[in-house]
């Protein structure tokens, strides 16, 4: 999958939680959108885990290019779809 150059326009809090291994875990969503379109696509995604959000320095308005991985779920006979960041690089002029 390759990278696509989307504008970051939202960050959301970050959740926290604790695993049933007992492991502490984090995520924080984030919100995209195509910056070269009339009419942009947006996503909402996620980070996972304290290291990949620690190097995440983007804020909103910056430029960044990003790899998304999608994935999907079933749970009582209704789809989840869930998108994370599987890569990113912040864009520099």
């Amino acid at each position: 999958m390759s990278k696509i150059r989307m504008k970051l326009t939202h960050v959301l809090p970050a959740q926290t939680g604790v695993s049933k291994e007992n492991k502490p875990w984090k995520k924080q969503a984030f919100v995209f959108e195509d910056p070269d379109v009339m009419y942009p696509n947006v996503i909402c995604a996620t980070i996972f885990g304290e290291d990949k959000l620690a190097r995440f320095t983007a804020r909103e308005g910056d430029l960044v290019d990003v790899e998304f991985a999608f994935s999907a779920h079933e749970f009582n006979g209704h789809w989840y779809n869930e998108v994370r960041v599987r890569d990113f690089s912040l864009v520099t002029f």
